[in-house]
């Protein structure tokens, strides 16, 4: 850290915890900003989720149009970031991304080249700053396209900043904000059209939103039996083999009001998660299975973050079968996104796995019917 920045330091650490007291977006942005002239960063994001992975609170620095990039992060990429399990061993700890992935490794990986670099966010140093059985919070300082990676010395500022961060966090975020946050979702999933049930260990139901109810009670075939899921019946297969797999399975359904696609979602081995309000006796207890029910009518326009949400896809998946069903062939995809024809054909099989089809033109004649974004 050069002598102006020493000499500067006691007034960055103050501008942070003052943020935290003045309780501004603004002004914790503005910290972070005066921070980022000492270490010659082009933009932060810094934010915090519940460990039901919701989104708490989104702090970014660089000017654009936020929802454009933090929402599909939050939707899909923050599920495959590699950084996430390398930071989440060294909490705490500012890294550098290039000290960990070199370019082999970003040049075939799905994060860096279908969302980071072409957000033009080439060098990154961060880290986790805190992990809770409530919450966790992420720091990033990037570099856009063009820029020199972060040095020794820059990051030595960061990390020397790192625990001011850590207590900033710790102060904005309250013990009891998940449980506050447990109620405020489950207001929201009674409301919704989708349906949404909880399951415990044994299969016995934490929560059932009333679209959940609706869809399912005509269909006593998939194993459904009011406060549980009975045993060999369809649904509790695909419980059993999305935890197996640690993929969701989806379950598609011929119905006369439409396509019927109900998703096992498997939660995480160590999950602590509960549901509100109470529905049952069981209801207090982890939440280990989240099954999805969504009736496509005819004419549905499915869009791709919705393809990902039903069938598992990810964001390379989903983009691929938009692009077959409006007629782009395999070669021409591999061309046009400038990947090899062997890596589309890989991901054609991960399609028709996930979907349910054995066939290419199946699956197009399907996702065309249902007028695909």
């Amino acid at each position: 850290m050069t002598a102006v920045a020493l000499n500067q330091w006691d007034d960055l650490v103050g501008d942070l915890y003052d943020a935290v007291l003045q309780k501004e977006a603004d002004a914790l942005s503005n910290a972070l900003r005066r921070f980022e002239r000492v270490i010659d960063s082009d933009g932060c994001h810094m934010f915090g989720m519940s460990n039901l992975r919701q989104e708490l609170f989104t702090v970014v620095t660089y000017p654009s149009d936020v929802s454009t990039e933090t929402a599909p992060y939050y939707e899909h990429y923050m599920h495959i970031d590699p950084r996430i399990p390398m930071v989440s061993a060294r909490v705490g700890k500012a890294e550098r991304s290039s000290d960990w992935f070199n370019p082999r490794f970003v040049s075939g990986n799905e994060f860096f080249q279908d969302y980071l670099l072409p957000l033009g966010r080439k060098h990154v140093t961060g880290g986790m700053l805190l992990k809770t059985d409530a919450f966790s919070s992420n720091v990033a300082f990037n570099r856009f396209k063009g820029r020199p990676d972060f040095s020794d010395d820059e990051l030595a500022s960061v990390r020397r900043y790192f625990p001011h961060l850590q207590r900033t966090v710790r102060m904005a975020l309250s013990d009891n904000i998940s449980t506050l946050l447990h109620g405020a979702q489950a207001d929201l999933l009674q409301q919704q059209s989708v349906g949404v049930i909880g399951l415990n260990v044994l299969r016995q139901v934490l929560f059932i939103n009333p679209a959940a109810r609706q869809l399912l009670a005509p269909r006593l075939d998939l194993g459904w039996q009011g406060g549980s899921v009975r045993d060999g019946s369809p649904l509790a297969l695909a419980c059993q083999k999305a935890h197996r797999s640690r993929k969701p399975q989806p379950m598609r359904l011929i119905t006369p009001e439409g396509e019927l696609v109900v998703t096992a979602w498997a939660t995480p081995k160590r999950s602590t998660t509960t549901w509100l309000p109470s529905v049952s006796a069981a209801s207090d207890q982890p939440l280990h299975t989240c099954v999805m029910v969504q009736l496509l009518r005819p004419g549905y326009r499915l869009t791709p973050s919705l393809l990902m949400e039903l069938y598992g896809f990810t964001a390379a998946e989903a983009r691929l079968a938009k692009e077959l069903v409006q007629g782009t062939t395999v070669e021409a995809y591999a061309q046009s996104f400038h990947i090899s024809v062997a890596t589309v054909r890989t991901q054609l099989r991960q399609v028709l796995a996930k979907s349910g089809h054995s066939r290419q033109q199946e699956l197009i004649g399907h996702l065309a019917s249902l007028q695909v974004l």
